[in-house]
């Protein structure tokens, strides 16, 4: 029982120390990390996408996945990253931590929508919530809010 408990408080303690050490730094470069590898790709059939979000995101995603193949479109009827369904992100990119604690982050990344050449670039603005997770990383996400609002764990989730 003493060997359990020692154990119980190993993990609590190292979980409790990688939290402190998760600040806006490695916040801000998960957050680029991430649009980097998933942001072209979409989130939907990921490679490496669960070791990358928190678990009731990934079960979010995966009832998406499932749903898309059956129905077709599902929840969202847009690029998430763009909130439209054409367009481009144009540069530059920014990233920005709105808020941070121990345990949790929001990183908002903003750049330039282009959809048409006499249409006038218009800011946008994706919201990436973060949760603290020991190993192997900082952070993992939790949540994506859309350009126009939509909380893909929300939309997911139904």
């Amino acid at each position: 029982m003493r060997k359990v408990i020692t154990i119980m408080l190993l993990i609590a303690t190292s979980h409790a120390h990688a939290a402190a050490a998760c600040g806006k730094a490695s916040a801000t470069a998960f957050a680029i990390h991430f649009y980097a590898v998933y942001g072209n790709a979409g989130l939907l059939n990921a490679p490496r996408l669960k070791s990358q979000v928190t678990p009731l995101f990934y079960d979010a995603l995966k009832r998406e996945e499932a749903c898309t193949k059956t129905e077709g479109i599902c929840s969202l009827d847009y690029f998430i990253w763009l909130g439209y369904q054409d367009g481009e992100i144009r540069g530059p990119i920014t990233y920005k931590v709105t808020s941070l604690t121990d345990t949790q982050a929001t990183v908002a990344m903003g750049y330039q929508f282009y959809i048409a050449t006499t249409a006038p670039l218009k800011p946008h603005q994706v919201l990436l919530h973060l949760e603290s997770y020991a190993s192997p990383q900082c952070w993992r996400l939790r949540d994506l809010v859309t350009p126009i609002g939509d909380s893909l764990l929300t939309a997911y989730s139904k």
